[in-house]
């Protein structure tokens, strides 16, 4: 079975799933879905339906409507001939209610924290697979895949090779190259994502397709990923998205592929910053900014930027102390200058950040930690 025939297969199954008290495993990425999320989601569960009498089905962490603002995954899918209505959705079946007949079953990629919609289910959890820092809760024992590697593809494209060979086909193999290469940022040692595990994986994988041309597919992967030209800042702030909430807080932690200073420049960046962080219901919106370009040598330098907006002065305060005394790693942040907003909207702090290796897997762990303390604090 190809991987399409089996995307196909479960669209078969699930009308009548309602009918039968058959089980269900869903394998469901990060509540972002970007590639690795989007592609781990999918061959972890090809992986699992080779060998299962389960249904499994591969899951994208977010409302179809929101597909289309996942440029590279569309980009990169469809290269593979995996359209829109050959995936699966959180709307496309009811999770809560597979949970509560006790039919579910579930493995996480790419993340070990559910997101607060998937709560509910959070005990049905099996299985991560996972590449974040260890913040993981759950009430029964879970296997563990976690590694601090550059992308989950990674993991996934290891288990493959050690156990699954025989499945390792061209559009499988080419699904986890692209999305190595994307994340580690086409190996670029200034962003410092790359493992010695990820070039491993990486290679062998690669001797699979000795004639691909992979320096070509991360250009034209980033060129769809950075195609943001007519999406609204709203759409922006949302194509890559984290939420992270406690007890009395709310942070979205947002990750656009576009400069610190295009952003602000952008026409309604003000009023859709604010928009945003209300239907986001957030008591703080982190914005990080991330843009790369190709050097003498084909290396790829990093750049990145951070946008902190907080209407509360004692949160906004107590979060940019926090963040600028942070040391595991220094985020080495530096305050824009010039820069136009700072005295109209002291809500908004705009900084330059000079540790590019320090991504949104370290800065959300940190500011959930900060939240925590802030929680505990009032």
């Amino acid at each position: 079975m190809t991987l399409l025939s089996y995307l196909r297969s479960i669209h078969r199954a699930l009308p009548t799933l309602a009918s039968t008290t058959r089980n269900v495993h869903v394998v469901i990425g990060n509540e972002a879905c970007d590639l690795d999320s989007a592609v781990c989601a999918i061959v972890t569960g090809y992986l699992l339906a080779s060998k299962s009498e389960r249904l499994v089905v591969p899951m994208m962490n977010i409302p179809r409507s929101d597909y289309p603002l996942k440029t590279e995954v569309q980009y990169v899918f469809n290269k593979s001939n995996i359209t829109e209505d050959l995936l699966f959705f959180l709307d496309d079946l009811s999770l809560s209610d597979l949970h509560q007949a006790k039919r579910l079953k579930l493995t996480l990629v790419d993340h070990n924290v559910v997101a607060k919609c998937l709560e509910p289910v959070n005990d049905a959890v099996v299985h991560v697979v996972d590449h974040h820092k260890w913040e993981g809760s759950f009430s029964s024992p879970v296997e563990k895949t976690v590694e601090m590697v550059g992308s989950c593809a990674t993991l996934v494209g290891e288990k493959l090779l050690a156990e699954h060979r025989e499945l390792a086909d061209q559009t499988i193999t080419k699904l986890l190259i692209s999305t190595i290469v994307t994340d580690t940022v086409n190996f670029s040692e200034s962003a410092k994502k790359t493992t010695p595990k990820d070039l491993k994986v990486f290679k062998e994988l690669l001797a699979l397709l000795p004639d691909a041309e992979w320096s070509n597919e991360f250009e034209e992967i980033k060129q769809a990923k950075e195609n943001v030209s007519r999406m609204a800042v709203c759409n922006l702030l949302r194509k890559d998205l984290k939420v992270v909430s406690t007890n009395e807080l709310t942070v979205a932690i947002s990750s656009v592929p576009v400069s610190l200073r295009s952003l602000i420049a952008m026409s309604t960046f003000q009023i859709d910053l604010d928009l945003f962080r209300q239907q986001q219901q957030a008591n703080a919106v982190v914005v990080m900014t991330i843009t790369s370009k190709a050097e003498i040598g084909g290396c790829n330098k990093v750049e990145r930027g951070m946008v902190i907006y907080v209407e509360t002065e004692s949160l906004r305060n107590a979060l940019l102390d926090y963040l600028k005394k942070f040391k595991q790693p220094s985020l080495e942040l530096q305050e824009l200058y010039p820069c136009p907003f700072v005295n109209q909207h002291p809500t908004m702090h705009f900084y330059i950040q000079n540790n590019v290796a320090a991504s949104r897997k370290v800065v959300l762990p940190a500011i959930r930690t900060f939240m925590q303390s802030y929680d505990s604090s009032q």
